[in-house]
């Protein structure tokens, strides 16, 4: 549709980048109102969903790459064009879960009132990405 939303000279901003940003944020903003209202503490939802965000991008960087490692590894420009790629869907969640796991045991955070604080927000964040693939 709209892949790219507007260019400044040599600078291209991508729609689905902004959305996927946009994603982030708003999920992990209703998180932590979730949280702060629930009486949990805020820092510590919010420092666990950024990990959680960070594992998500490489983990569906890493799958991306493995399902097609001959195709990335046949040249260094295609190579490189790994950081212009989008991801596995999968990769990502498998390495989001195991790094959520992972931080819910190390600051103790209950993992069901954690899980019940996140959905929301996962699934909004997850339509403004969906939004971001339309229109890339």
């Amino acid at each position: 549709m709209h892949p790219i939303l507007f260019s400044l000279g040599p600078l291209t901003i991508y729609s689905y980048g902004v959305l996927l940003a946009a994603a982030y944020l708003v999920g992990l903003g209703m998180a932590v109102r979730r949280a702060n209202a629930a009486g949990l503490d805020g820092n510590r939802v919010l420092d666990l969903g950024i990990w959680v965000i960070i594992a998500a991008l490489v983990g569906a960087k890493a799958l991306l790459f493995i399902v097609d490692f001959e195709h990335f590894t046949s040249s260094w420009t295609e190579f490189t064009s790994l950081l212009r790629s989008g991801g596995v869907f999968y990769g990502g969640l498998i390495a989001a879960v195991v790094v959520c796991i992972y931080q819910l045991r190390k600051h103790r955070l209950p993992l069901w009132t954690s899980g019940d604080l996140f959905a929301p927000g996962i699934a909004l964040g997850y339509m403004v990405g969906r939004l971001g693939c339309l229109m890339a």
